[in-house]
């Protein structure tokens, strides 16, 4: 029996869509938050508590930022407070989010006016057994308002 062409590119793109939801199935837990359209108030804290699938494992952390072309500036610089692995300390970092080139094009993925960026930060994050990974996201910028940022979320994947 002779398959037609159009039968063998349905099978692949059906396997290919089979493949691909088995990987999303990975120990990753995410959250997002959406912003108010006027900007992002400098004093203004994001709290995730993000329901982790296992409390045993380490997870990477990242930082996602999802804008539009209203953004101003090259770089976005985050206060974000976590706990460590062994749970005794939280930890303020400052992180720097590059959103631009030097020649203006905009980094991340994305189509239109809109983008992402992604950026994991530098410490793993443990999770007591029952409870939620808790992060803050704030601006480090003088700027009142952030105009553009229309989206910040986190995301978690197991080591």
């Amino acid at each position: 029996m002779k398959i037609s062409r159009n039968n063998q590119i349905c099978w692949r793109v059906g396997m290919l869509a089979v493949l691909l939801m088995a990987g999303s199935c990975a120990d990753t837990a995410h959250d997002f938050h959406s912003l108010p359209s006027e900007g992002w108030y400098k004093r203004s804290t994001e709290v995730f508590s993000v329901a982790v699938p296992d409390s045993l494992a380490r997870y990477n952390v990242s930082l996602h930022l999802r804008h539009d072309t209203r953004f101003r500036y090259q770089d976005l610089w985050l206060y974000v407070w976590y706990a460590t692995p062994s749970l005794d300390t939280l930890l303020c970092d400052t992180v720097r989010v590059p959103v631009a080139g030097p020649d203006g094009q905009w980094l991340g993925k994305g189509w239109g006016s809109l983008y992402q960026v992604t950026v994991p930060l530098r410490y793993p994050l443990s999770v007591v057994a029952g409870d939620s990974a808790r992060l803050r996201v704030r601006p480090a910028m003088k700027e009142s308002y952030l105009e553009g940022i229309t989206e910040v979320g986190v995301s978690l994947k197991a080591q």
